[in-house]
């Protein structure tokens, strides 16, 4: 009833065991359908995989907060961002890019310095949004039964990072297993 009322936006842990168990559905499924309820309210297409690593990361302790959208001053492009912080604070810890302009490194060759040369503009993207909270990390989320983000993660883990002022995380997410096969912190 608090959910519905509108006080509550997320169920405890103790609710949501009580859904799970009701719905005879994975606690992370019913996160996944509280976070990404409405496609009206994100207009851009988050994954799939990225909802359920999105979902996972809530269950295990992290606030997520989807949203808002935010404008490049060069670009004119417009991001959809998520944030997360640990439930202990308020202090936002860092920012995960929902990859719908990752679609375009699907068309790049399999070239390592491309990817790099791609990723570091993005990084340098995200760094530049407007009204954008201070942050101290930037997490890529890249999908485990891709070849393609395979091969982007490992050009990744090569690229020099320590000019960047905030810490990049990357993570290599199986959705299937609900398990981080990978994480390096550059």
């Amino acid at each position: 009833k608090k959910i519905e009322g509108g006080f509550t936006k997320m169920p405890s842990h103790k609710l949501l065991d009580t859904l799970s168990t009701y719905l005879d559905t994975e606690p992370r499924n019913i996160i996944r359908d509280i976070l990404f309820y409405d496609e009206t309210i994100y207009p851009i297409n988050t994954p799939v995989f990225l909802q359920y690593f999105l979902s996972s990361m809530y269950i295990e302790g992290w606030n997520i907060q989807i949203g808002p959208i935010y404008k490049s001053p060069y670009l004119g492009k417009k991001f959809l961002s998520a944030f997360v912080s640990t439930r202990s604070g308020t202090l936002i810890k860092g920012i995960v890019d929902i990859p719908n302009t990752l679609e375009s490194y699907k068309e790049l060759l399999i070239d390592e310095l491309q990817i790099q040369a791609f990723i570091t503009n993005r990084i340098l993207e995200i760094a530049e949004l407007e009204d954008l909270p201070n942050i101290k990390q930037i997490w890529l989320v890249f999908d485990a039964k891709k070849e393609k983000d395979i091969q982007v993660y490992n050009a990744i883990k090569r690229l020099p990072t320590r000019f960047f002022k905030v810490e990049i995380i990357i993570f290599l997410y199986d959705q299937e297993t609900n398990i981080v096969k990978e994480k390096i912190f550059k």
